[in-house]
């Protein structure tokens, strides 16, 4: 599991957009001051690959399965090309990833399984993995600088990620020719297929897929600085929402109906979904990992 340093900073949060008659404004992403330590973020986001290895371990059966990653397109054969999901099924129950998409990141998790995922690995490698707080994600998506994207403040293209590709690849000609041919409609890319959308300090794919990455804290529609930097996972309420963030849209309220926005996700853009029971349709939800370190007493 590659991390790459993040180094603390104190910092504001949130939409540098302040007016709220903006329609792109959204209150519960106003501007928050936050202080956040020196941590580790996954280089990546965690792939199919990775996540069957823990959904076929003693621990994940522990569990029921569909409490872990999301079914309902888990059951079609591993080459169908009306599958979205990553990961799928053998005949004997075991967890394996699509073709050709081991290396794409695991995209229909609940945030249970993304949680207890962290705790597995810990166990498995002697280190201490976490989800990331709302304010370590961003930190780590903006820097201290507060950057617009992970990789600056220009506009992104095709070239950062297939979610700036959509029209492209939601083109009703483009699926008809993936149906014919026997090719995949889902089109998420292994991890690292975007250079160019890497911060600083190495993180890739932040902003990358038509997904979100889940993290540690609970939905609160005005935190304070101390809940977006809570790394407290709490395994024991499961029926209130987690953040998601690095999610590709957020509706935009027009004068007379709600606007559909594919690309207003931005590097501040929450999201909040149910830890298991998200709706279905819509549940396109990834996790990177945190490594805890140890830091100096200053």
């Amino acid at each position: 599991m590659e991390t790459v340093l993040i180094k603390g900073a104190t910092f504001t949060m949130g939409t540098p957009i302040r007016n709220e008659k903006n329609p792109k404004y959204h209150d519960d992403e106003a501007p928050l001051e936050v202080t956040v330590a020196d941590f580790r973020i996954g280089k990546y986001p965690v792939t199919a690959e990775q996540m069957c290895l823990f959904l076929n371990s003693p621990t994940a059966k522990k569990h029921d399965r569909e409490s872990l990653y999301f079914h309902h397109d888990i059951g079609l054969s591993r080459d169908d090309s009306y599958s979205y999901s990553t990961i799928t099924m053998t005949g004997d129950g075991q967890y394996v990833p699509r073709d050709s998409a081991a290396k794409a990141p695991a995209n229909q998790v609940t945030w249970k399984g993304a949680a207890l995922f962290c705790k597995w690995l810990s166990a498995e490698t002697g280190k201490q993995y976490r989800l990331p707080t709302e304010a370590e994600w961003e930190l780590a998506a903006r820097g201290k600088e507060l950057r617009r994207w992970p990789w600056g403040n220009q506009a992104p293209t095709a070239k950062h990620g297939e979610r700036y590709d959509s029209d492209e690849l939601h083109n009703s000609y483009e699926l008809a020719q993936r149906i014919k041919n026997n090719q995949p409609t889902w089109t998420t890319m292994p991890v690292g297929s975007h250079p160019v959308n890497a911060t600083p300090e190495g993180a890739h794919d932040l902003l990358a897929y038509i997904v979100g990455e889940w993290c540690a804290n609970k939905y609160v529609a005005s935190q304070s600085s101390e809940q977006a930097s809570s790394p407290e996972m709490d395994l024991e309420d499961l029926t209130t929402d987690r953040v998601v963030r690095g999610y590709y849209h957020r509706h935009v309220y027009g004068p007379w109906s709600i606007l559909f926005d594919t690309h207003q996700g931005r590097s501040w853009t929450r999201m909040h979904f149910h830890p298991i029971d998200a709706v279905k349709s819509a549940a396109r939800h990834g996790f990177r990992v945190v490594e805890e370190i140890e830091t100096e007493a200053k």
